[in-house]
């Protein structure tokens, strides 16, 4: 046998082992996620916005109160916006430099719950399993987890982007990891609040969940004592200390202004739909997350809600004698139930929950594995992954999001003096992803018009005004006028144009 088909036989004879397995899906959720982090660009709206007030906190060296346009902007706290600017120190501001703190965080995410799993069932009673079962369970459902919540599409997706989903997921499972270690040593329950108080810096009230998770776990397995613990006092306030000095700064520079931007921001996402539901509609816009999460939470979701049924079904059983289960279903239902209730539902709003399901989804293919084919599975699993590797990275799949920004953005920079304003127009409505785009890919701040006369009379006012204005509108525009007007440059969608220095 030569040495190829010799090391070949070796990695397929150790791929059956747990160990192997968990360094492989390790190495493989690294690989996938920053293999492909070079490519496409950014989206509107959320991506650019926060880039573009990551790029403006480090040249303006104001670290505390975020900036989109040249005004404040408090609609999220600041932990997400600091990390990406450090990412622009390192590798300057870039999109790949964007996309650095989520694929970090989502690739921690995912060893994260290897690791949360482990120490969950090393909190199971002992009398729950026994001898060979209990040590396979041990070894393989912890791997399992972090094997679903690596090959969730959705979960890989956000990784990429440069949103605060996926960093809120990675200090939100840190948080439940720390409470579960307490159960042992009651002093990570002060980490855990650390953990909860950056997850609150970085999604505000929502960051709040952890602890209620912990205290409903804490009720419902009557470990009332822990919860009127010293420790459990220091986590509350810890949680509550760490966003404080964000919230007291901003509060005494902007008062109410902060408070009714930022908590207004949420409470949008709370109110009742502008088109009124008839009662059966309603009920069924309560049941949207299920609805979507058998149509995104692909491939899992089966395997996901088979193991709620396990876990439920053991839970009723006796709660005392499934803390696993019982933490995975109170984690499940204190995200779900209030965004549920919330009229805004996409479903990254509750990715906090996909480390939960990731573990649910384990259970129940555990359940449906016997012990002898796991071996057989895991082997199976690594020819799969590593095939889909190879196409991920050699045949991305990616979308441009941002093309006529990313084209327009430098010949307006080079049209305008700094300080000065670029117009932009979008078919009579305020689109705020090419406004924002066009923030993160240029270097000037954007005054978006949405009637054509007033772009007519800016023109008429200020002969060097630069325009970005989409082409049915530009048709529109230069056949009503008689202002003469020299064409910068052209995308797909936009032309960006100048009066004609000559009119």
């Amino acid at each position: 046998m030569n040495p190829v088909s010799n090391n070949i036989k070796k990695i397929w004879q150790a791929a059956c082992l747990p160990k192997f397995l968990f360094v492989f899906i390790v190495v493989w959720t690294a690989v996938v996620m920053f293999g492909t982090i070079s490519f496409g660009d950014l989206s509107g709206y959320d991506d650019a916005a926060y880039t573009h007030e990551a790029k403006t906190m480090v040249q303006s060296g104001d670290w505390w109160t975020m900036s989109l346009n040249g005004n404040p902007d408090f609609d999220k706290p600041p932990l997400f916006i600091w990390l990406l600017a450090i990412s622009f120190k390192i590798f300057g501001a870039t999109d790949f430099a964007a996309k650095v703190p989520g694929v970090l965080l989502g690739w921690a995410t995912v060893v994260l719950v290897y690791f949360l799993a482990k120490e969950m069932l090393s909190n199971e009673p002992e009398n729950s399993s026994a001898g060979e079962d209990a040590a396979s369970r041990g070894e393989w459902l912890p791997i399992l987890s972090m094997l679903s919540l690596a090959t969730t599409q959705y979960f890989l997706k956000y990784s990429s982007h440069a949103m605060t989903d996926v960093p809120f997921t990675f200090f939100f499972t840190l948080s439940v990891y720390f409470y579960v270690r307490s159960l042992k040593n009651d002093y990570f329950l002060l980490l855990s609040g650390i953990a909860t108080g950056l997850a609150m810096l970085t999604r505000s009230p929502m960051g709040l969940f952890p602890l209620a998770i912990i205290a409903s776990h804490l009720v419902f397995t009557r470990r009332l004592k822990l919860l009127f613990s010293f420790n459990f006092a220091g986590c509350v306030v810890f949680a509550l200390l760490i966003p404080a000095t964000w919230f007291l700064r901003e509060y005494n520079l902007f008062g109410d202004v902060f408070v009714n931007r930022h908590f207004g921001n949420f409470l949008a996402h709370s109110e009742g739909a502008a088109n009124p539901r008839t009662g059966w509609q309603q009920f069924l816009w309560y049941f949207e997350y299920l609805f979507l999460i058998v149509k995104l939470y692909f491939p899992w979701f089966p395997l996901m809600f088979y193991g709620l049924f396990l876990a439920v079904r053991k839970a009723r059983q006796s709660r005392f004698s499934a803390p696993v289960e019982t933490l995975l279903i109170i984690w499940f239902f204190v995200v779900l139930v209030p965004f549920s209730l919330a009229e805004s539902k996409v479903l990254r709003y509750i990715l906090p929950v996909f480390p939960a399901l990731s573990i649910l989804s384990a259970y129940g293919l555990y359940s449906l594995l016997s012990i002898k084919r796991l071996p057989k599975f895991a082997q199976i699993t690594v020819l799969l992954l590593t095939l889909a590797a190879f196409i991920a990275v050699a045949f991305p799949n990616y979308e441009l999001r941002a093309g006529d920004m990313r084209m327009l953005a430098p010949i307006s920079d080079a049209a305008t003096a700094p300080g000065e304003k670029v117009v932009l127009y979008t078919s009579g409505e305020l689109q705020a992803n090419f406004q924002t785009q066009l923030l993160w890919y240029g270097n000037r701040l954007c005054t978006h018009l949405k009637d054509l006369r007033e772009v007519e009379a800016l023109l008429a006012d200020r002969k060097q005004a630069v325009v970005i204005m989409d082409k049915s509108s530009f048709a529109q525009f230069t056949s009503q006028n008689k202002l003469k007007i020299t064409i910068l440059g052209e995308s797909e969608k936009f032309v960006c144009f100048r009066r004609a220095s000559d009119d």
